[in-house]
């Protein structure tokens, strides 16, 4: 490693984890706009628009439905919104169906008509769950039935109950086929939103890499903004490329992500001209993959020069922990993106299939989706029952609210329902507020639609946001078009408004209730298993032997295996917010992932270990020995409390400063300039070491409070 020298204003070392997010930051950064994005809300605002007067010039009752279903049926891509719009065609038309059949042999028997309730709700969640790729499908084709069935109360005959019946299917299919009819010719295409967002990403790494301190504040939040909303929503975009490719594709978004991780931590101040030289070098190769990745310009594979340090501390031992693995992940990256513009060098063999899961996992989905059935099912027949023993149809909405706010876990139930019952409340009051101030000085379709489409393009502000706040935009615009939007007109009275906003709150609080007491998934086991994966595939990772020929490769499914339990952990800890008992295994999180970077930089070290420490003096053998004494050490510790995690124990204390306290002083003895050159890989990977070790006693304070939520 040649040509770079520290940083004269070294990073300290302490923990390093991505900025810790308040409200509003995340706020902030969920409603953070991009082209895309704004494109996808100006198509939802206009497609309710033109609901809004296709229901108004042809009378199509329930317009305040219809519009809801551009909200439900729309996707991030054009193909993923006209697979679903002509989809979800399909299943309204069976439902319909499915209904006439029901209603056929429920007609004028309420106990009969009362368990199809029950089974046909009970199916549609079981279905939901249980089924990837059909759960959508099965869910309206249930759910529209069991509307039917509903109807039965609000209709005198069964003549007009039948009309209603045809009535639903219109309400319901020419959204979605508006939806498919417009994605399909302005939507975006997925292929352009993966190069967009990855290339993106880039831009706003190189523009923090080379700004100057007066643009670095700016820089670095927007890097830790993209940061925080990931790149979990381009991975399917990956997967749509050539079989043989998309190991390749996935790997590009994982390794841009990884660098948005990584640039997070960089030193607030840029440092010595060296070591700027070398980060613009770096902004440099990021633009220019950014360039490339859009198609614009070729691949070039010279990479920033790596620093050597000839005297490190632990302040810059603290800082190549930083530099070296993002320097390593642009190389890494570059590599992968030249094998993605050359696919005919890319072996034309698919990718290995999937794992199966085991005969435990499956029976263990299974009766998780049997459970998530039945608890929707009850508080959805609760809802019926209720408005129907009080003889107060005007509710009726609490029974569609059960369908859509149900989630699997205590803490996403009352995430969700937060979100929901948030926007409801605001939702219903805009629409109340509408009603008294701006309705009646409204006197045409025309109107009516500009002022919805002004307040959709709100709603879809939010909703197509993240799940973290996306429910919220959803549940507005329902609530708001329940209130303003009746029959095929425009509302003027305000009980219905009332009821339905009721029914809204009624729904979520039935859900909630029953979600928390019967048969509750906690999120707590599953943090903590994510915690006690990533630690032992850490513990691994230190004790791998150096110098074998597939030592790479195993770190690299080590290191692989350590994100993968992080990012399981990560996925259910925003959730674990909500829930009671989570928030102990949350706080856990920030010192787990500052053990990445040292750990990072210890395998990138791995190969020249053996050619440094073959260069050293007999004499100073020993230094090797130790270093490598305490490796084991740090091994045995990470599997110690990881099995205590796993076990729901609290892992024992130990002061991890006195190990390396001799060590680092007999490094700093050294006089000789010539030695302590040599040295400098030796003492870079004690430093290493020790701010690992450091890290963890950090996280077993955090585990002692974790213990209670440890995997039972």
């Amino acid at each position: 490693m040649t040509g770079m020298t520290t940083i004269a204003q070294p990073l300290a070392p302490q923990p390093w984890t991505a900025p810790r997010e308040g409200w509003w930051e995340l706020l902030r950064a969920e409603l953070t706009l991009a082209p895309e994005r704004t494109a996808r809300m100006v198509r939802m605002t206009v497609m309710v628009m033109g609901v809004v007067l296709i229901s108004m010039a042809l009378r199509v009752p329930e317009a305040a439905i219809s519009t809801y279903m551009i909200f439900f049926a729309t996707r991030e891509d054009g193909p993923s919104s006209v697979k679903t719009g002509i989809g979800l065609i399909v299943a309204v038309t069976a439902a319909v169906l499915l209904g006439l059949l029901m209603l056929s042999f429920t007609d004028g028997e309420p106990s009969l008509r009362l368990a199809a309730i029950a089974t046909l709700s009970f199916g549609a969640m079981y279905v939901a769950r249980s089924s990837p790729k059909l759960g959508m499908l099965g869910f309206a084709l249930g759910f529209v039935a069991t509307m039917f069935l509903v109807y039965v109360d609000i209709f005198p005959t069964p003549e007009v109950m039948t009309r209603a019946v045809c009535w639903l299917w219109v309400i319901l299919a020419y959204p979605f086929a508006l939806v498919a009819l417009c994605e399909a010719v302005f939507g975006d295409d997925p292929e352009v939103l993966l190069r967009r967002g990855l290339s993106r990403r880039l831009v706003a790494l190189a523009d923090l890499l080379e700004a100057t301190p007066e643009e670095a504040g700016p820089a670095r939040r927007r890097v830790e903004r993209l940061e925080r909303i990931g790149t979990e929503g381009l991975g399917p975009y990956a997967a749509r490329g050539p079989a043989a490719l998309v190991p390749l594709r996935g790997r590009v978004v994982g390794e841009v992500q990884t660098l948005l991780v990584i640039a997070s931590r960089l030193p607030p101040v840029p440092a010595a001209p060296s070591v700027r030289t070398s980060l613009r070098q770096a902004a440099v190769a990021c633009r220019h993959l950014g360039q490339t990745i859009l198609g614009e310009k070729g691949i070039e594979l010279s990479s920033p020069t790596v620093p050597v340090v000839e005297d490190p501390g632990g302040t810059d031992a603290a800082s190549l922990a930083v530099v070296l693995p993002l320097l390593a992940s642009i190389r890494t990256l570059a590599l992968t993106v030249d094998k993605l513009r050359a696919p005919g060098l890319v072996p034309a063999t698919p990718p290995a299939p999937a794992v199966p899961p085991t005969p435990a996992e499956q029976e263990e989905r299974r009766v998780e989706a049997l459970h998530f059935a039945a608890k929707v099912t009850l508080a959805a027949i609760t809802a019926y029952v209720l408005y129907t023993a009080l003889d107060w149809n005007g509710i009726h909405t609490a029974l569609i609210t059960c369908f859509f706010v149900a989630q699997e876990s205590v803490g996403a139930t009352i995430h969700k329902f937060t979100l929901r019952l948030t926007g409801a409340v605001v939702g219903g009051a805009v629409g109340i507020l509408s009603l008294i101030l701006v309705i009646p000085r409204l006197d045409s379709g025309g109107g009516l639609a500009v002022f919805v489409g002004a307040v959709t393009l709100l709603a879809a502000w939010f909703s197509t946001g993240s799940q973290r706040i996306s429910y919220a935009g959803w549940q507005f615009a329902f609530a708001f078009y329940l209130v303003v939007l009746h029959g095929f007109e425009r509302g003027t009275k305000l009980v219905g408004a009332r009821d339905r906003a009721l029914g809204i709150i009624l729904g979520n609080i039935l859900v909630t209730l029953v979600f928390t007491h019967l048969w509750p998934v906690r999120l707590a086991p599953r943090i903590t298993d994510g915690i006690s994966r990533a630690l032992d595939a850490l513990a691994d990772l230190l004790s791998v032997e150096v110098g074998k020929p597939e030592s790479q490769a195993h770190s690299s499914q080590l290191e692989q295996a350590f994100f993968s339990g992080l990012n399981k952990a990560q996925q259910w800890a925003f959730l674990g917010r909500f829930e009671p008992g989570a928030k102990s295994g949350v706080s856990m999180l920030p010192a787990l992932s500052s053990l990445y970077l040292p750990a990072r930089a210890l395998s990138l070290s791995a190969s020249d270990e053996t050619l440094t420490d073959q260069a050293l003096p007999e004499a100073e053998r020993w230094r090797v020995d130790t270093v490598e004494s305490l490796r084991r050490t740090v091994a045995v510790r990470l599997r110690d409390i990881s099995s205590a995690v796993r076990e729901g124990r609290t892992p024992t204390s130990h002061d991890a400063r006195d190990a390396f306290e001799g060590p680092r002083r007999s490094f700093a003895a050294v006089s000789e300039a010539g030695l302590r050159k040599r040295l400098a890989p030796v003492r870079l990977r004690l430093e290493w070491l020790g701010m690992i070790g450091e890290s963890l006693e950090s996280l077993v304070r955090s585990g002692g409070a974790a213990a209670a939520g440890g995997v039972r």
